[in-house]
Parts: C-alpha cells; structure tokens; sequence
C-alpha cells in the first residue's frame, strides 16, 4: 500500500502527470458524450488525442534527453502505433482495413456509418495507453526491478559454449521426436501453415522445448563476442542461419522468431559491447521490414521435399496477394486481423457473448496439466478468438489476436483494461530497472534483451502464448548464466 501512496502522492504533486491524466480522461470519456448523430468525427478527435498521448510521453523523455531507444517505453510506443494508431486512422482516412483480402465488410461498414462505435474502439485503446503509463511511472515496478536476482557476477566462457550447444541438442531431440509422433519429417515440412503441428502429434510441451533454438543463438552470440574470434563468430553466424531456415522454411514461415533474434541481438550489443546508432537502427528496420514483407508473401508455400506441392502453392502466391503489394505494412504486422478481433470483441460482448472471467489469463496457471486429464482447461486468447468468431477454422489449430487492450476487454470489460495495461506498465518498469541496476552483468543484459521484444509483441495481444515464450527464453537464459557462473573469492 504504500508503494501505491508514494506513486499517487507523486502523480497529483506534477503538473505533467496532471495535464496527462485529463487528457486521458478526456480522451476515454469521447464516445460517452458523441453520439451517433455527431456533426464532426468523433473518431477523428479521439485518433488524434491517442497520437499526441503516444507523442506526448516520448516528448517527455526527449525533452529530458533521458530517452534510450531500447527502453520499454519506446518499444511500447512502437506497438501502440503499429496495432492501435495505424488501423484505426486507416479505418477513418480510407474507410477500410488496410488488408483489402480480408473479408471484414460488416467491420468496414460498421465503421463507416456508426463513427461512435469506431471512437469507442480508439478510446478503448486511449485507456489502455494512459494505464500502461501510470504503471510505468509507479514506484512499484522499480521497487521490484531492483529486487530481481541475477544470475552471478563473474562467468565461464567455456560453460556457457557447453550450454549453448547442448540447448541445440535438446531442440534437435524435440524435433526429432515431434516428426517421429506425426508421420516423418516430410510430413512436418509438408504441413499446411496455419496447423498447429504439435496439436496434431499431441506434443503440446514440444512447443516450448523446441524454442531452446532461440537461447542457444543468444548464448552462442554472447560467447562468439567473449572470444573475440573471427573462426567462432563465423561458426555463428553459420547457426543463426540454420535457425533462421528452420523457424522460416520448415516451420511454416514463423518470421516473429528471426525478428525475436534479430531485436535480441542488437539490445545485447547496444548495451553490453557499445550503443547503437538512429541511423543504423533504421537500416536494420528497414531491412527486417523487407525480410518480413518477403516472408509474409512466400511462407507456407515452399515445401522442399514436396516440390510438386511447392509449384502449385507458388503458382496461387501472386493471385492471393495481388491486392496486398500496395500495402506491404500489412503483410509485415498482420495488424488489421488483430484490430478486427478487437472491433468484434466490443461489439459482441457481453451483450452476445459472455466475459472470460480472467480464464485466458487463469491458463498461464493451469498449462502444465494435460488437456487429456481436464478437456474443458481453459485456453489462450488467441483459440478463443477463434472459437467464438471463425468456428469453421477452430479444428486446424489457427489462432487469431485480439490486441492487449481486446483480451482485456473480453475478460473483464473496461476495468479489466485500466487493471492489465496497469500492471503490464509495472512489468515493463520492473524489466528496465533491472537492467539499470547490472548495466555491467553480462548476465543481466543478455536476460534484459531476450525478455525486451515481449514488450513490442504484448500490444498484439495473446497474454498466455507471448508470456510462456518470452518467459520459456529469459528463464533459459537466466538458467544458462547461473550455471555458467564462478565463485567471487
């Protein structure tokens, strides 16, 4: 309580809290006082004051000159423009998605002629923005920062090689095992994008473990720098290749994961070897931006051990996307669907369909215990999105985000957004300020930079996948650090 005292003592006593905190009102309250007979755009007021609170908090840092470019506020900042800023201005300026392949012609015009049902969308998400900021700001999320251990002080070089090497093994085993339970490799190579593979060979554990790819890269990375060789920094860069075929040719096109890496890597050299530079962060976005946009047009269609398969799939990619070449935003964020599932979660609930209660969330608790001694154990957002709105596609596995600000609402209405993006703020502070506190532990910074893109990813909104692979990666990491840690005499 009175971590609390001292954060609301601190907010009401600065003018620039208080300035942001009527903006926030004012900008939640914009679909109680439009209605639907309004003479001007309520949606276009409630945008722009969602654009100058994003703009605002980043003034903030920056007229302080304390803005550091991989701090969880900045990433935040760029999720709340890519899933809540950019869909909704498109929705008013163009009056549409921006995917115009995807069938949400009742969403368009639900937009279009009700602009109070859109302004409660933008304001929804205006919430969301100001909570998240005031559990930043809390003492509390420092307070819990600085109490987080670390892994050790002072560490093997030798070990940390071994572990690394020895979480590929594992992910090789996971691999091996899973291909077995569903018919051979071909089989998993041959798998429709969108079946959720380890569904079908009832390895649901599989998921995790296989993702042992991703700590192995880092730790490998960490320890190509240690050793300062050009033979080993070689070796790795012929690893991070093999993992990025893999994630994106063999596992159905998964492109988060070598953005994962990708972010990872560049936040451990920014602050363990020496800061990276604005300008050489937007090449490297604008590379990854390509990367991702060539992905999205070709996943799922390359099958090399299928070759007949592949020219087929090949054949359908230029007519399936052929709407989507003016419009490569979209293939590289998907943000349109998730937006979508937002717009069909206020409008459904509760009124059709019934609050979640908190069991999308209650899985985080519960996932250990197999589906096959509890049927009914509740899933994650993303499956329950599905299950509710696109039935037709709920037995191949396929999932669909709702945004943060969504999977909040569905649970528990508009409380349920002030209380999540709160304590989401409070997770993001704690993060940060343990990185503050050991700017000098290897260990730290590379826990700090596999855990960082989850701030970015959380904003599209599927609470229980994002937090287990996130957690699964920085746990590994922390676990890697710990073994390879030496006694300070």
């Amino acid at each position: 309580m009175k971590f609390l005292e001292k954060s609301i003592l601190k907010v009401s006593r600065n003018k620039f809290y208080l300035l942001f905190c009527l903006i926030g009102l004012f900008s939640a309250l914009v679909s109680v006082y439009y209605t639907n007979n309004a003479k001007f755009p309520c949606s276009g007021v409630a945008i722009l004051i969602l654009v100058l609170i994003t703009l605002f908090i980043l003034f903030r840092k920056i007229k302080t000159r304390n803005l550091d470019l991989f701090e969880p506020l900045v990433l935040a900042s760029l999720g709340i423009l890519i899933y809540f800023i950019l869909p909704a201005i498109d929705l008013i300026f163009l009056g549409r998605l921006i995917d115009p392949s995807i069938n949400l012609s009742h969403y368009k015009a639900l937009a279009a002629q009700d602009d109070y049902f859109l302004a409660t969308i933008i304001s929804l998400c205006a919430l969301g923005v100001i909570s998240f900021y005031f559990g930043y700001v809390s003492t509390l999320g420092k307070k819990l920062g600085n109490s987080l251990p670390v892994p050790g002080h002072i560490y093997s070089k030798n070990s940390l090689l071994k572990i690394g090497i020895g979480y590929i093994l594992l992910g090789i085993i996971t691999f091996g095992y899973t291909a077995w339970k569903i018919g051979g490799a071909a089989k998993w190579f041959t798998t429709p994008k969108g079946e959720n593979i380890f569904l079908v060979a009832k390895c649901v554990y599989g998921a995790f473990l296989l993702k042992l790819f991703i700590p192995s890269v880092i730790i490998l990375f960490i320890y190509a720098l240690l050793r300062r060789s050009k033979f080993i920094f070689l070796l790795w860069i012929c690893t991070f290749i093999a993992v990025v075929i893999f994630f994106n040719v063999f596992s159905q096109g998964s492109r988060r994961i070598t953005l994962f890496l990708v972010l990872s890597l560049i936040i451990y050299h920014h602050y363990a070897v020496r800061p990276i530079r604005l300008r050489k962060i937007m090449l490297i976005v604008a590379i990854l931006f390509f990367f991702n946009f060539s992905v999205g047009l070709i996943r799922g269609t390359i099958h090399l051990l299928d070759l007949e398969s592949t020219k087929t799939q090949w054949s359908k990619v230029k007519h399936n996307y052929k709407g989507r070449w003016h419009n490569p935003v979209i293939i590289t964020m998907d943000f349109p669907y998730c937006y979508n599932s937002l717009m069909q979660i206020v409008d459904y609930v509760p009124e059709k369909v019934d609050y979640l209660w908190g069991s999308t969330y209650a899985k985080f608790f519960l996932w250990p215990i197999p589906r096959t001694l509890w049927p009914e154990k509740p899933e994650g957002i993303s499956r329950v999105v599905v299950r509710h709105f696109y039935p037709e596609i709920y037995d191949k596995g396929i999932s669909v985000s709702p945004t943060i600000v969504g999977e909040a609402y569905f649970n528990f209405g508009t409380l349920g957004i002030v209380i999540v993006m709160a304590l989401f703020g409070v997770i993001c502070q704690s993060l940060y300020a343990f990185l503050k506190k050991n700017r000098k532990n290897i260990g730290a910074i590379a826990i700090y930079a596999s855990v960082a893109p989850y701030i970015f990813e959380s904003f599209r909104g599927y609470f229980f996948e994002c937090t287990m692979l996130y957690l699964f990666v920085g746990l590994s990491i922390f676990l890697a650090f710990y073994l390879a840690r030496r006694k300070v005499r």
